[in-house]
């Protein structure tokens, strides 16, 4: 039997797959774009008033000034068993709600919403910190993976970065 000859058209290249063992952000947002972005955590500090809870210091600053983007959320890979450990967030000196997702098979996200503009360039960046008991004050506790996600303003581009510790020797 003769072999059907069907022309071809140039495709361009699918996206790559997330990182191995994780489909993290778990949506269909645009991963292969450029990550400007670098999320160092800074440590844990037991609080003064109750030593069962923990604060939390990241610091978020921009590592590559001309892909840079004006940001409107930061999703990070949660630990199911984290649902709702996190309260007092504040990104830089503003207080936000923290969010939570299900994805049903794949994980829990917590996000950041609401960010709706600029990282500051520099050194200084952009303070992240949050309160969760002590037993999730670890990043290996409270995280399922150190990854995360800066998303574009419209919510289209989700480059993955993977937090940096500071704490690390």
């Amino acid at each position: 039997s003769p072999e059907l000859n069907t022309p071809t058209t140039p495709t361009s290249p699918p996206p790559p797959p997330p990182p191995p063992g994780s489909a993290f952000p778990y949506c269909a947002c645009r991963r292969n774009m450029p990550q400007p972005f670098k999320l160092t955590f800074n440590g844990a500090t037991p609080l003064a008033s109750d030593a069962a809870y923990s604060r939390l210091s990241f610091t978020l600053t921009v590592e590559d000034e001309v892909n840079a983007y004006p940001l409107n959320k930061i999703e990070f890979d949660l630990r199911p068993e984290a649902r709702g450990v996190v309260s007092n967030l504040y990104y830089g000196t503003v207080r936000k709600g923290p969010s939570y997702q299900t994805y049903p098979g794949q994980g829990l996200v917590f996000k950041i919403t609401q960010i709706k503009g600029a990282v500051p360039v520099g050194p200084a960046g952009v303070d992240i910190s949050f309160t969760v008991p002590s037993a999730y004050s670890t990043l290996q506790t409270l995280f399922a993976s150190l990854q995360y996600s800066p998303f574009t303003s419209d919510q289209k581009g989700c480059p993955l970065g993977l937090i940096v510790d500071a704490t690390a020797s």
